[in-house]
């Protein structure tokens, strides 16, 4: 069985969630601006990000 690294993993979970957060955050100020479109690209990408994170913490549990 190989061995967890939980502080790589959680370094990992940081980092697309914080990913996701910022995306989520330009979204919302791109909305506000009228480019749509841009918005609901970055909301995807946040998406993309939580699923990574997910993936992270799944090899934890």
């Amino acid at each position: 069985m190989k061995e967890i690294n939980f502080e790589e993993v959680s370094f990992g979970i940081i980092t697309y969630v914080g990913m996701a957060k910022s995306n989520a955050l330009i979204a919302i100020k791109s909305a506000k601006e009228g480019k749509t479109a841009d918005a609901n690209n970055l909301i995807i990408e946040a998406e993309q990000n939580i699923i990574e994170a997910e993936k992270q913490h799944m090899t934890i549990i």
